[in-house]
């Protein structure tokens, strides 16, 4: 879990609020970001964490919503 941690937080701005909300839940805050913005930012944390996981954990699976 810390590994997906440390993904969240180098795919995010220093001000953008990463947050655990749960069992494997996370909640990621992204002030004074477009829509599109948040979408980069989404497309980053996935690309990173299928390198990352598909050496060492097998497949799993995320949900990521960008609201406005």
């Amino acid at each position: 879990m810390s590994w997906f941690s440390n993904v969240l937080t180098s795919s995010t701005r220093n001000h953008d609020i990463v947050s655990r909300d749960g069992g494997e839940e996370f909640v990621i805050i992204l002030p004074e970001t477009s829509s599109n913005e948040g979408l980069v930012v989404a497309q980053r944390i996935v690309d990173t964490t299928k390198k990352l996981s598909s050496a060492t954990m097998g497949k799993g699976r995320m949900l990521l919503l960008v609201l406005e």
